[in-house]
């Protein structure tokens, strides 16, 4: 058995450029379904369901896996290349991380991560793989419960909550246009490339898997 560094299918032992010596490996290949089965506990198994789908769409639910693009070199030794920084079960890179200590003002009652889970200097890497599960989907948890509380569906505060990974735009127009489905419709029509793409693509089939399983 190999006692070297593994970082996933696609760098295997190889480590990404930049990646720092301290951060976590990969232990094992679709390694964070218990983990987030665990931290989702006490959620509906609509929200636990989701939660996995899209573990699954963006890391195969794997713990501590760097993107397949993960470039983290100074930027005179990436020769052109952008800093790609995404990490972990959600890919979340390194700006997304520290902006879980924003408050979404669109989000009645949000209440942001502080600087004592999320120092100023740490990095995505830095998480303990409870936190790389738990800070994410309690950003997610809180916009799905919102949500709710706004009178959407479970399928449209899902709908919703898997806006928000691909843009807080996106899902915030959602989120203020209301329940009405007319409304909605109105909201998707009008979404640039982006935003229509990953609601087209999987936001609304992940939120459809969570909720007719």
């Amino acid at each position: 058995m190999s006692t070297l560094p593994y970082y996933g299918r696609y760098w295997k032992n190889k480590v990404p450029p930049g990646m720092p010596a301290t951060a976590k490996t990969v232990v094992e290949m679709g390694d964070a379904i218990e983990l987030i089965q665990s931290v989702t506990a006490n959620d509906s198994v609509e929200f636990q369901r989701w939660a996995i789908l899209l573990a699954k769409h963006e890391s195969s639910a794997t713990l501590s896996l760097p993107a397949n693009t993960f470039n983290y070199l100074p930027k005179e030794q990436r020769n052109g290349k952008a800093k790609i920084t995404a990490w972990g079960c959600y890919q979340f890179n390194d700006p997304a991380y520290q902006d879980l200590r924003r408050k979404l003002n669109w989000v009645p009652g949000y209440k942001p991560e502080t600087e004592v889970t999320i120092p100023k200097d740490s990095k995505p890497w830095s998480m303990t793989s409870t936190q790389e599960i738990s800070l994410t989907l309690n950003r997610y948890r809180q916009i799905y419960l919102a949500s709710l509380a706004a009178g959407f569906s479970q399928l449209q505060a899902l709908t919703i909550t898997s806006q928000s990974h691909c843009t807080e735009t996106g899902a915030k127009r959602l989120f203020r246009a209301g329940p009405d489905p007319v409304k909605q419709q109105e909201v998707v029509a009008a979404f640039d490339k982006m935003n229509r793409a990953w609601y087209d693509a999987h936001g609304t089939k992940m939120a459809l898997a969570a909720t007719h399983a």
